[in-house]
């Protein structure tokens, strides 16, 4: 028997049987009872699917689902697309569902273990939620830099004063200045200062005079690991105390972390840290022509694509970086690209560049004496750096000046020598302000010599300021007076005057360094007029004088016949003047000479957010 079936899995098989039986042939295959089957014809070939829709157009937003959805900017080989060392302003728009998690915005990474990136995130208070530290304000917009990826990254990270709202479209840029190091500033005189904006206002600035490695503020990018390293929107990086919580860590070691759960769109990144002026003007729309800081631009996504798969596109003009997102996550495209809920900006051909500024009229001629400095109380600084012949003698210190102070409320340093060296300060009663301590009176003049800040402040010590040596007279607020404070350190006393007149001795001093103490010498910085030298705080607000420092115990018979005069050649200790400024330039921005001194001591004018003829009051 032969078998010729030929059908599908079957094609040209054949099978052979051997039959036995008692039968004639013509029983055995019966012709007339049988059982026929339908030959059906091959069925014909489905027909081809329709053509895909073209991608739809937007406006759409992307959806991060606080679980897996990730967006990838991938860098250039070695890292050099995100090498900002200077200065950087990330913006988006957000609507996160929660503000009780710690999530990020936007991260730098994955690098290698032990190197992370900067990250931008949404902060919370410890105790609030998962991941939750320090003492944040829910909602609030950070910015970490941990180059070191420890595990106090969110710790110390500066955050705003004001928090983002759950379930609300809101705008947050956070800008960063770290061009501040030890190559090109003094250490002293280092600031650097990330500031934060929620729909286009300022809601927190945090400043740090650390330029080291491990500083709060600075712009780090990791060592990058392959080509899939970059910057992510919609999470951050595990550091390495959370990869020890991980199962599967295998991939490049690294792992996302701290995922971000809401809406994202209008998302800009910039090569620059844009001025409030900029961020409040633009905030609410694209990226126009006329931005200031257009050609410092890196990326601009809108996300408007609606659907557009795995990668969404940069927007169409030029940037310094036009490469696609690539886009991770378990949801549905629907999902993904959220067409409901965006946020729309304002686009070009409706914004209006403002007119440009009406002419300035001809500058004035520079202003001559006589003149007076005047300090704001906020960041007017003013420093003589320690040059030669110092200006902390051993034993014998006079200062003078004439002062005009504006308030009388909070503790103010006239003038400190160098790091919390000697300082001569007004001073308060506790509760009166800050940095006011024990029983002294407002306006009193205060000689200061410990080795930690007044009262008030970290490190502080309450009984150091209650001890130090203090005037029995006050000086009056908006008036002008004449100040001395000559301090004794054989005799261990000090000795003030006001307006010629006595106004007390303090004898003996009680103090826990030399009285007269150069807070650090050359490395303390100098001389600093009308702020602490160890911190930003302690400004004066008021004019300034006249202003001399003698390597002498000026006598009273001396300081009543010569307080309302310039030094003069026949005074008993003209010969030991370190320096007299007078300030009479009436405009000016550069180094000082003294008036007096040998050698001539300069004194520089460091910063101030006042105009010229501000600072210089004619």
């Amino acid at each position: 028997v032969t078998n010729e079936f030929i059908g599908p899995g079957h094609l040209g098989s054949r099978f052979d049987a051997l039959l036995n039986t008692s039968d004639a042939n013509s029983v055995v295959w019966d012709t007339v009872v049988r059982q026929d089957l339908t030959n059906y014809p091959v069925p014909p070939l489905p027909s081809p699917p329709p053509p895909s829709p073209p991608p739809r157009a937007g406006p759409s937003a992307l959806y991060f689902n606080g679980v897996d959805t990730s967006a990838l900017q991938q860098s250039e080989a070695g890292g050099a697309t995100f090498s900002f060392n200077n200065a950087v302003t990330f913006e988006a728009w957000i609507k996160p569902e929660s503000i009780t998690r710690y999530q990020h915005i936007a991260a730098l990474g994955m690098g290698e273990i032990g190197s992370s990136g900067w990250g931008v995130g949404i902060m919370c208070g410890a105790g609030h939620g998962p991941g939750c530290c320090g003492d944040h304000v829910n909602g609030a917009i950070g910015w970490i830099a941990d180059p070191h990826d420890s595990s106090t990254a969110c710790l110390v990270a500066k955050s705003s004063a004001v928090g983002v709202t759950a379930n609300v479209w809101q705008h947050i840029a956070v800008t960063v200045d770290a061009s501040q190091t030890t190559a090109n500033t003094r250490a002293f005189m280092i600031v650097r200062r990330a500031t934060f904006y929620i729909n286009g206002v300022s809601v927190g600035t945090s400043t740090t005079s650390d330029a080291s490695a491990t500083s709060p503020i600075q712009i780090p990018y990791p060592q990058w690991v392959n080509a899939s390293d970059g910057l992510f929107f919609g999470h951050g990086v595990c550091s390495v105390s959370e990869l020890y919580g991980l199962r599967d860590n295998a991939i490049r070691g690294r792992a996302p972390c701290h995922h971000y759960r809401g809406l994202m769109d209008e998302v800009k990144l910039w090569r620059a840290a844009l001025l409030p002026s900029t961020i409040s003007t633009h905030f609410n729309k694209t990226v126009v022509s006329w931005h200031a800081n257009r050609d410092k631009l890196v990326f601009y996504y809108n996300f408007d694509q609606q659907g557009s798969g795995l990668v969404a596109e940069p927007h169409a003009f030029e940037a310094s970086l036009p490469r696609p997102l690539v886009l991770t996550t378990s949801d549905s495209q629907a999902l993904l690209w959220n067409t409901v809920d965006n946020q729309p900006v304002g686009l070009e051909p409706s914004v209006i560049a403002p007119p440009p500024p009406q002419a300035p009229p001809p500058s004035s001629p520079p202003q001559v004496g006589s003149s007076v400095l005047y300090f704001n109380g906020r960041n007017t600084k003013v420093v003589a750096p320690y040059g030669p012949g110092g200006m902390a003698p051993a034993n014998l210190l006079t200062f003078q000046a004439w002062i005009k102070p504006q308030e009388l409320n909070r503790g103010q340093v006239l003038a400190m020598m160098g790091t919390n060296g000697w300082a001569v300060m007004l001073t308060c009663n506790a509760g009166n302000g800050t940095a006011c301590c024990a029983n002294h009176r407002p306006g009193s003049l205060m000689f200061w010599s410990f080795q930690n800040t007044p009262a008030s402040f970290p490190n502080a010590s309450a009984s150091n300021c209650a001890n130090a040596a203090v005037s029995t007279s006050q000086v009056v607020k908006n008036e002008w007076q004449f100040i001395s404070v000559v301090a004794d350190a054989a005799s261990n006393s000090v000795s003030f005057y006001i307006n010629g007149s006595a106004a007390g001795v303090t004898a003996p001093v009680s103090y826990d360094i030399r009285l007269i103490n150069d807070g650090g010498g050359s490395g303390g910085g100098g001389l600093h007029l009308g702020r602490s030298g160890a911190c930003e705080c302690l400004q004066y607000k008021g004019y300034m004088d006249e202003v001399s420092l003698w390597n002498a115990a000026v006598s009273s018979v001396d300081i009543a016949r010569h307080w309302n005069g310039i030094p003069v050649s026949w005074q008993d200790d003209f010969a030991n003047i370190i320096a007299y400024w007078d300030f009479n330039q009436g405009h000016f921005d550069g180094s000082l000479e003294s008036t007096y001194g040998s050698p001539t001591q300069l004194i520089t004018v460091m910063d101030t957010s006042d105009p010229l003829d501000v600072l210089w009051n004619t």
